[in-house]
């Protein structure tokens, strides 16, 4: 099981991977349970990026999660100019605000 779907599982998330460019991380529902849709390229992501995202989501604070999660998809996705997340309860935002 990768990081990020091994972090989201112990905060009963479900991750759903997803091709979209456009946007990057968003939140939802399915079958009544919430789910994270997350690019690829989370995949392969380290521990501290997964928790970072799920961070996002669930607003627990440490370390900045945007910081990281955006350091790691500069990382990963250099062709993506404007990354965008839709976090729960707010209208889609720039990952880089």
């Amino acid at each position: 099981m990768d990081p990020l779907t091994a972090s989201a599982r112990l905060h009963g998330l479900e991750i759903v991977y997803t091709n979209s460019r456009r946007v990057l991380l968003a939140a939802g529902h399915r079958k009544c349970r919430p789910v994270i849709r997350a690019h690829r390229c989370f995949r392969g992501c380290s521990q501290q990026v997964a928790e970072a995202v799920v961070s996002l989501f669930c607003g627990n604070t440490g370390v900045n999660p945007r910081r990281v999660v955006l350091g790691y998809v500069r990382g990963q996705l250099s062709d993506v100019r404007d990354p965008r997340i839709n976090l729960p309860g707010q209208r889609m935002a720039r990952l880089g605000e």
